[in-house]
């Protein structure tokens, strides 16, 4: 027979783990409390200790400095809003304006400055033509664009144009007509963009002004465009604090995340010493355009950040249907002999907003007026 006195530890079993099980029930949000607290604990640890001076008047929330968010530098996010300009500071140094010589930037810091009257060496029409009418660009941001020899070229051919300039004295010179596209920013004082995107950065002898612990304030500039051509200075001059050769500048642009294009800085290169072959004249001072910085030093880099972006799909245009071998493509929907009109019936054409910008000798000659009649004329010029 069972005797439940001889053994009592069996009878009571099952009350006891009943027991257990609700004791656990209640522990284990008292674990969790704790845990949560430990981290709290251990993160405000790791704060700064502020102490505030009770006798000084605090700011109210509407004083409070506003911060300025910038893009992490690690990042290709490209910023939807202009970044504020931050204007060159004036200097009143009457030896440093003598030591320029030559050079624009009275009363600019050293840094600034470093442009004349006018640099044929970084003037190409027949560039600017090429950029256009096969790149198919229709918008372009000047970076370093002096008193605006360039910039003016864009303006007056109808392409989106801006212009930022860190150098007040070429500002205040600039031949552009519309005063509303330029951006006076010093690049060693902060980063500046754009609110908007652009087809094409040009940038002209700025590269070697820039000394390099400012690159990403102007980088941030350059992302908001899907080209970049730029030229860069291999010899001395005004404040050329990065002299380097070309692949010290791929590489570094490339580190940036920018794409090198061989064949596309080949086609500079190539359109800008052609027009240096033909002799072309530039009307306004009677000169052989020479191009030296675009046919020497010219780099294009294209920005996938910017590029893969649906306002800018229209760039790089050439008609997609196929004529015959060795032969360029023809325009969709255009048959250029009898056997390919019902081919041609089926395909769908492009849309006009992809094409080309038409360019007139009426806009060349507005814009041979304007850099004319700012520029320091020599004698026995009379070319109109």
């Amino acid at each position: 027979m069972y005797n439940s006195e001889e053994h009592p530890q069996q009878h009571h079993q099952p009350n006891s783990r009943r027991q257990i099980r609700k004791r656990g029930l209640v522990l284990i949000p008292l674990l969790v409390c704790a845990v949560v607290l430990f981290l709290v604990v251990i993160q405000r640890l790791h704060q700064p200790l502020v102490v505030v001076d009770p006798t000084l008047e605090q700011p109210t929330l509407q004083q409070q400095p506003q911060q300025k968010h910038y893009p992490d530098p690690l990042s290709l996010h490209v910023p939807g809003k202009a970044a504020p300009n931050l204007p060159s500071l004036r200097v009143a140094d009457s030896k440093l304006d003598r030591d320029r010589q030559t050079y624009g930037g009275s009363g600019d810091a050293q840094h600034l400055g470093g442009f004349t009257d006018i640099d044929t060496a970084g003037i190409s029409p027949a560039v600017w033509k090429h950029v256009v009418a096969n790149w198919t660009v229709k918008s372009v941001l000047d970076v370093g664009c002096g008193r605006g020899i360039s910039t003016s070229w864009f303006a007056v051919h109808g392409l989106r144009t801006e212009c930022v300039e860190g150098s007040h004295d070429a500002i205040q010179q600039s031949m552009v007509p519309d005063k509303s596209i330029l951006t006076e920013h010093d690049f060693s004082r902060g980063p500046w963009w754009p609110a908007q995107t652009f087809d094409m950065v040009w940038s002209v002898e700025f590269l070697e002004h820039v000394s390099r612990q400012f690159h990403y304030n102007y980088v941030s500039t350059f992302r908001h465009a899907a080209i970049l051509v730029v030229t860069s200075s291999r010899w001395g001059g005004w404040h050329h604090v990065e002299v380097h050769d070309e692949s010290w500048w791929i590489r570094k642009y490339e580190s940036y995340g920018f794409k090198y294009d061989p064949k596309l800085t080949l086609e500079v290169r190539a359109t800008a010493q052609q027009e240096r072959s033909d002799k072309s004249v530039f009307p306004p001072n009677g000169k052989i355009v020479n191009a030296q910085h675009l046919r020497i030093t010219s780099m294009v880099f294209v920005n996938p950040a910017v590029a893969a972006l649906p306002q800018h799909a229209h760039l790089f245009g050439e008609h997609g249907c196929f004529q015959d071998r060795g032969l360029p493509n023809r325009e969709c929907g255009k048959p250029v002999s009898d056997n390919q009109k019902v081919t041609a019936q089926r395909e769908t054409p492009l849309d006009p907003a992809f094409y080309p910008l038409v360019l007139t000798p009426e806009q060349d000659q507005a814009w041979y007026d304007i850099v004319k009649a700012h520029i320091k004329q020599q004698p026995g010029n009379t070319n109109q």
